[in-house]
């Protein structure tokens, strides 16, 4: 959006999507054929729709998601269950429809996610892409808890980086790398300000510290 070239483009590809699918059309057709990882796949719609100025059909979109809650939510894709990673990805969605309309839902699906947060900083058991979506949620929409559980999350992804400098579960994904980078971006780590350490590498008393 920064540049003007760019955004104009982005509009322009976007109007592919908004030519084809009415806002409920796009919804339903992630929602029947994705289930659980329809919330995920709506989010980045609701973004881009948004980045582009699409504010209504960006709505449209996440208000269709939200009627059709109980079509997707702890529904299986592919014998999995991605609504976790879907409701980090879409509190990150919802906050950038900048709509008072969504309070109630960022707030139900913020607490939810943060009673499910791992002892050692992680959601679902140390999954990378899931941590990294629910911190770029909260990192967005802020509120109680959430500055703790980043706080911990950015712990975890940092103390789990490979010697290479990529995240492993074995095998090593370029797209989780560029999702932890992108976490640890939006909670802002950068050179030297490490959580919990400081740039000669002793325990550091203010963690916070470059937020």
């Amino acid at each position: 959006a920064d540049n003007p070239q760019y955004a104009s483009k982005a509009a322009i590809y976007y109007e592919r999507v908004t030519t084809a699918f009415t806002a409920i059309q796009n919804a339903d057709r992630y929602i029947d054929g994705r289930k659980s990882l329809a919330g995920w796949d709506l989010a980045a719609q609701i973004r881009a729709a948004v980045a582009v100025g699409e504010a209504d059909y960006a709505k449209g979109m996440a208000n269709r998601l939200l009627e059709r809650w109980d079509d997707w939510v702890n529904i299986l894709y592919g014998g999995w269950d991605y609504t976790i990673v879907s409701f980090g990805s879409l509190l990150w969605a919802l906050h950038e429809l900048d709509d008072s309309d969504y309070a109630a839902t960022i707030k139900s699906i913020r607490e939810h996610l943060l009673s499910l947060q791992e002892t050692n900083g992680s959601w679902e058991e140390g999954d990378y892409q899931t941590t990294a979506y629910i911190s770029l949620g909260l990192s967005s929409v802020h509120g109680k808890g959430a500055k703790d559980a980043n706080h911990k999350a950015w712990g975890f992804l940092r103390d789990s980086q490979t010697p290479e400098g990529g995240w492993s579960y074995p095998p090593e994904y370029g797209e989780v790398n560029s999702e932890v980078l992108m976490a640890l971006g939006a909670l802002r780590l950068d050179e030297g300000h490490k959580v919990g350490k400081s740039k000669v590498g002793k325990k550091d008393p203010k963690p916070y510290r470059g937020r």
